[in-house]
C-alpha cells in the first residue's frame, strides 16, 4: 500500500512539475532533465511512468481536464432540460452554462497552470490540440447548440458558433491574461463579487440577445 501511495504521489509531482513547465514556457521547450528538477524526482521515474515525453504531455492534458470530463456540460445541465419548453427555464439554462465555465476555470482547487497550457495548447496544430478539441471543445459546443437550437429553433450554425464566442471569450480572456491583470489592479486573485458579476453581464448579453426574461 505505501509502494503504490508512493508511486502516485511520484507520477502526481511529474505531472505537476511538467504542467507548471510547459505553462511558463509551451511544451516544446519542456525538457525530461527540467521536469526531474522541478518535481524533485529522477528522470529514470519518468519513462517508467509514462514511457516517453509524448505520453507524459497527453497525461498532463488529461490532468487539466480531469474536472470537465467528470462532469460534461451536458450532464451539469441536465436537471434543467425539463424546463426548456419555458422562457424562463431557458433563461435559467443560459445561466446555468456560463456559471459552469467561469466554476471550472476559476475553482480554487485547480493550479492556474490547468488553465495556462490550454492557451499554449490552442494555438497550434498537434496531438495535445487535438485530445483537448475531442475531450472538450467539441463536446462542450455539441450540447451549446442543441440549446441555442431549442431557444431559438430557426437559429443557424455561422450565428450559434459566434454566440459561443461572444460568451465564452471575455471568460478565457480573464484566464489568459490573468497575471497581468491581477498585477495591474494590485489583487491577488479575482474576487468573488468580480466572478459574480462577469458572469452576470454575460447571461444578460446573452438573454437580450435571444430576448429571454432578465432577473
Amino acid at each position: 500500500m505505501h509502494e503504490y501511495a508512493t508511486s502516485r504521489k511520484t507520477r502526481s509531482n511529474l505531472i505537476n512539475a511538467t504542467g507548471e513547465i510547459a505553462a511558463e514556457t509551451d511544451f516544446s521547450n519542456v525538457s525530461m532533465r527540467a521536469v526531474a528538477k522541478r518535481s524533485g524526482e529522477n528522470i529514470g521515474s519518468i519513462h517508467y511512468h509514462f514511457g516517453n515525453k509524448d505520453t507524459l504531455f497527453q497525461e498532463v492534458i488529461k490532468a487539466a481536464l480531469q474536472s470537465w470530463i467528470d462532469e460534461p456540460l451536458s450532464e451539469y445541465i441536465a436537471s434543467l432540460q425539463p424546463e426548456m419548453d419555458t422562457k424562463r427555464g431557458q433563461a435559467r439554462m443560459i445561466r446555468l452554462l456560463v456559471h459552469y465555465h467561469i466554476k471550472n476555470l476559476f475553482s480554487d482547487n485547480k493550479p492556474v497552470w490547468h488553465h495556462k497550457i490550454m492557451y499554449h495548447v490552442l494555438q497550434y496544430s498537434s496531438k495535445l490540440r487535438d485530445l483537448v478539441n475531442e475531450s472538450l471543445i467539441q463536446p462542450n459546443d455539441e450540447t451549446i447548440f442543441k440549446i441555442f437550437k431549442k431557444i431559438k429553433s430557426e437559429i443557424k450554425k455561422s450565428e450559434m458558433e459566434m454566440l459561443i464566442r461572444m460568451i465564452l471569450a471575455p471568460i478565457y480572456f480573464h484566464v489568459i491574461f490573468r497575471d497581468i491583470f491581477l498585477s495591474n489592479s494590485g489583487v491577488k486573485d479575482y474576487s468573488k463579487k468580480y466572478l459574480i458579476d462577469l458572469e452576470d453581464k454575460l447571461v444578460n448579453q446573452t438573454l437580450r440577445e435571444f430576448k429571454l426574461p432578465i432577473g
